[in-house]
């Protein structure tokens, strides 16, 4: 697991404050497309469920310090940790030297926006995985819901967003500026465009409560009865074997890249009422 956060070098003179670990990232090695919620609960003021979701394998930060790969750690905070290998110290590099450009666009457009007072350094963020939308997302319950039967396309009902001040689209790291939809939600075909790298954290929400749900036993993550409706979420998607690519270069120059056609999937359960 690990986050590719990069910091570019801006000098003795004139220095802005360093990014965070979470100010911009994008994650080097692909997830399973299996994801897990982190969040979950019910916005009674808009009368939906609002849900964030992240790749099961980066839901949870790394244990304990003294076992954290040195390369997660030198991509983390933007120099070689000290324990890094020759072959870290060399993916190191490449992966810094990739990010260079859009790290300097994002640094400049996160500085505009807080300069113009609508924004602060905690919500001029941007993180992302490997990955890249390739078709159109699916949406279906194992269950009624919304008034439709099962395996009926639920899109109209759902809504996406991440938070994002920007948007990363294609292996080329093409920067779109987000930030009028920071804390906006999109249709699923507006939100899962082709070649956008997706975020590292997704939210959704519903546009309403479906009246066959149940509220008494939030949160459902931990429900343990059998009386569940499950929404799938399914959206075609390229995994980017970025990082084992680096990895491999330090001993054959010759070795390529993978790209890898699959999918993701967010599984959302409900439960149903008595």
């Amino acid at each position: 697991m690990g986050f590719a956060s990069c910091v570019p070098d801006r000098g003795e003179e004139d220095k802005l404050q360093p990014l965070t670990i979470y100010d911009y990232s994008i994650t080097g090695e692909s997830p399973s497309g299996t994801y897990e919620i982190s969040e979950y609960g019910v916005d009674k003021a808009s009368e939906s469920f609002k849900i964030t979701v992240r790749p099961q394998e980066f839901n949870y930060a790394p244990g304990d310090s003294s076992n954290i790969d040195a390369l997660w750690m030198s991509v983390t905070y933007g120099e070689l940790y000290n324990t890094a290998s020759a072959e870290e110290a060399f993916t190191y590099e490449r992966i810094t030297e990739r990010n260079r450009l859009l790290v300097d666009k994002f640094e400049q457009y996160r500085r505009q926006l807080m300069d113009g007072g609508t924004f602060n350094d905690y919500s001029t963020r941007a993180s992302f995985i490997s990955v890249y939308v390739k078709g159109e997302a699916s949406i279906i319950a194992d269950g009624a819901l919304f008034g439709q039967s099962a395996g009926t396309d639920l899109s109209e009902w759902f809504r996406f967003g991440d938070g994002c001040i920007i948007g990363v689209n294609g292996t080329d790291y093409k920067m779109v500026e987000r930030a009028n939809y920071v804390n906006g939600y999109q249709p699923s075909s507006d939100y899962f465009t082709g070649d956008k790298m997706l975020p590292l954290q997704i939210k959704l929400r519903t546009t309403s409560i479906p009246e066959e749900v149940s509220l008494a036993e939030l949160p459902v993550v931990r429900y343990v009865g059998d009386d569940i409706i499950k929404v799938t979420i399914t959206v075609p998607v390229c995994f980017e074997r970025y990082w084992d690519w680096c990895k491999a270069l330090y001993s054959d120059s010759n070795a390529e890249e993978q790209f890898v056609d699959g999918e993701i999937r967010i599984v959302i359960p409900f439960v149903k009422k008595p």
